[in-house]
């Protein structure tokens, strides 16, 4: 090509290429999109806070909240996508020429009937099928196991996925047919059971955890939940019911079943033409008229502060270690598992919440304000949603089932089970220590009422006296209580000032010193004479009697003193020779038959309970206490030295 040609063709390129220049590109074609939104049917097992998809890079997160997420794609080019979420199935979606994907993940595995079965009923057959959600959950054995609660004897099959039972009867966990009225029932006695089940193939591991009982945990007060089936001893008929309501009552046996269906005031007829006032309501529905003005304003304002009150909040705020929030529900909460009782597991579930909740500083006050409400033992945990019982019912709060409802669970909740086992716990059989003045020491009501915890009196019917109930020495909402809810009653007129003021020693003092009650077991143990020191006055009650160093939660409450306590501080050779117990029993006792000329004290007849010189109350101070030896038996050798030989007493 000559030059001329080579130079022509070049000005030409160098003009249209100024053109195209001078041109705008034209856009690109848009790239298509799709929302994808991932829900599920089972929050409780699919924790959709834990999805993950691929390929990455390609998507862009709209919203990811604990029961929906929603990704938008860039679809263009896509052929393999992938969903996986902790206890899902996998998922593979095709994607079309739909503009919005609706997708659900399925469980790895589910049973039928949910996870809280709470009320199958005494002596009652159940049957829990496996349904694997996909392939690969169909291969392989599920495991089952009891974690806590009654040997259901289950008949396992079909490598895991079927699982059989019986639940006990009424007779085996509550005894004989007791006083016709409400049953009350604790885990322990409603045959509460935690199975797990779990899934593992080596790569993805499920495991499910399941709460069977015969019944709800019921205290015994007649403000019950809607939709808790109570028992009661006897044949009951409801005589009248709210209206809406269809309601019978079941009778099998020497026992009654009410399972309510309508909020408000339900009337029984039951046995030699008794009665019973039930008042049904909610959860969370009457908690903010406790502390009105008018009503409970100082109580609700300790109760804020209570230890039970604030552990849920505690716990989720990660002030509390290691916490897990699933676990806790139906004991650090409010309500029922499994029933729609307005409380914390009924509100978890209509906001379609896992019950593992993220925890942290800011956790509980992100929490829906109507889940907030019912977080915590509050005032309907221990008090019923129902309306205030009528008076004649007011005693039922004092009893000690209130509190089983939580801390009877054996074998890691001891607390009624140990402290059952205790001459406190007993029922007062004479009439005589249900009168002043010694109620003020042998039943719950007169000892509050002693102390100016209680404004009045609320006393039991003779067929319901327990003796002690937990709330003698526990105070859900007092002002001075400690971590444990111990009350603070002032140390009695005349009893020696000690030291230190450990938990539980001013309340043994109120009862077992002879200032208060004339029963001196304290009075004998801090009592010194001119030469020594009382040997163990600087422990407290409770350093010997019930200690533990690792047994289950409650199993100090059966205040037994145990040779391994006093080996703490002392060699066995010296326990022997320092408390001489048979001498010091023997001197007593012939002390007593020569100058007081009574029958020797018994439990049912015990010398402080009797009017007697003061030689003879110095005397009871000794036979009264089983202990006085091991209490302080240098003070007893010189008292008893001082009586035989008519010297000043020491």
């Amino acid at each position: 090509m000559n030059t001329s040609r080579r130079a022509w063709l070049w000005a030409l390129a160098c003009v249209l290429g100024s053109w195209a220049c001078s041109k705008k590109t034209p856009p690109a074609p848009p790239e298509r999109t799709v929302s994808v939104v991932v829900t599920t049917d089972a929050p409780g097992v699919v924790r959709l806070d834990t999805l993950a998809w691929t390929p990455r890079g390609i998507e862009r997160l709209v919203e990811r909240g604990p029961h929906r997420v929603e990704l938008k794609l860039l679809s263009d080019g896509v052929k393999d996508f992938e969903l996986s979420a902790e206890g899902a199935c996998k998922e593979r979606p095709v994607l079309t020429n739909e503009t919005t994907l609706h997708i659900k993940l399925k469980p790895l595995f589910t049973v039928a009937g949910g996870q809280q079965l709470t009320q199958l009923g005494y002596d009652t057959p159940f049957t829990l099928m496996v349904d694997s959600g996909c392939d690969e959950t169909k291969q392989g054995p599920i495991l089952w196991r009891i974690e806590q609660g009654a040997n259901l004897n289950l008949n396992i099959s079909q490598n895991g996925r079927l699982v059989s039972g019986r639940t006990p009867t009424l007779e085996s966990l509550h005894g004989p047919v007791g006083a016709p009225g409400l049953l009350t029932a604790s885990p322990r006695t409603s045959a509460r059971t935690v199975l797990s089940a779990t899934w593992d193939d080596g790569k993805r591991k499920l495991t499910q955890v399941f709460i069977l009982a015969a019944q709800t945990r019921q205290s015994g007060l007649p403000s019950l939940a809607r939709g808790h089936r109570v028992w009661l001893a006897g044949a009951w008929k409801v005589a009248e019911r709210p209206k809406g309501s269809r309601a019978e009552s079941t009778s099998a046996d020497a026992y009654s079943a009410l399972l309510p269906d309508a909020l408000g005031r339900w009337l029984l007829n039951g046995p030699n033409n008794t009665s019973l006032e039930l008042n049904v309501g909610v959860h969370g529905e009457g908690l903010l008229d406790c502390g009105r003005a008018d009503c409970h304003r100082e109580i609700a304002q300790h109760a804020l502060k209570s230890p039970m009150t604030t552990v849920f909040q505690r716990g989720i705020t990660a002030k509390l270690g290691s916490y897990n929030t699933a676990c806790v529900s139906g004991c650090h909460t409010t309500g029922e598992l499994g029933v729609d009782d307005g409380g914390y597991d009924s509100v978890l579930g209509s906001f379609g919440l896992h019950a593992t909740l993220p925890q942290g500083p800011d956790a509980f006050h992100q929490l829906p304000r109507d889940l907030r409400r019912v977080s915590g033992v509050t005032c309907t945990g221990c008090h019923g949603p129902g309306a205030i019982p009528a008076p004649t019912a007011a005693w039922a709060i004092l009893r000690s089932d209130v509190c089983a409802t939580c801390h009877d669970f054996p074998p890691r909740y001891e607390h009624v089970v140990r402290y059952a086992t205790t001459r406190m716990a007993r029922s007062p059989s004479r009439p005589a220590l249900r009168r002043a003045p010694c109620n003020g020491c042998h039943t719950t009501s007169g000892f509050l009422t002693r102390i100016g915890a209680s404004s009045k009196e609320r006393t039991a019917p003779d067929e319901f006296q327990h003796g002690l109930s937990c709330q003698t020495c526990h105070a859900a909402h007092a002002a001075e209580t400690d971590q444990h809810l111990l009350r603070r009653p002032r140390l009695p007129d005349g009893f020696p000032s000690v030291k230190p003021d450990t938990p539980g020693l001013r309340l043994c003092v109120s009862c077992h010193s002879a200032e208060a009650s004339g029963s001196g077991q304290a009075t004998l143990l801090y009592a010194s004479t001119d030469k020594a020191a009382a040997p163990h006055s600087g422990l407290s009650c409770t350093d010997c009697h019930g200690a533990r160093e690792s047994d289950p939660r409650g199993a100090s409450h059966d205040f037994v003193v145990r040779t391994s306590v006093c080996l703490r501080c002392h060699e066995p050779p010296a326990i022997e020779k320092h408390t001489d117990k048979g001498r010091i029993a023997d001197r007593a006792a012939a002390l007593w038959k020569k100058r007081v000329r009574l029958p020797l004290p018994t439990p049912q007849r015990p010398a402080h309970a009797l009017a007697l010189s003061q030689e003879a109350r110095l005397l009871s101070l000794i036979l009264d206490d089983h202990g006085a030896a091991a209490h302080n038996a240098p003070y007893a050798r010189a008292l008893l030295d001082a009586l035989e030989n008519e010297l000043p007493f020491p």
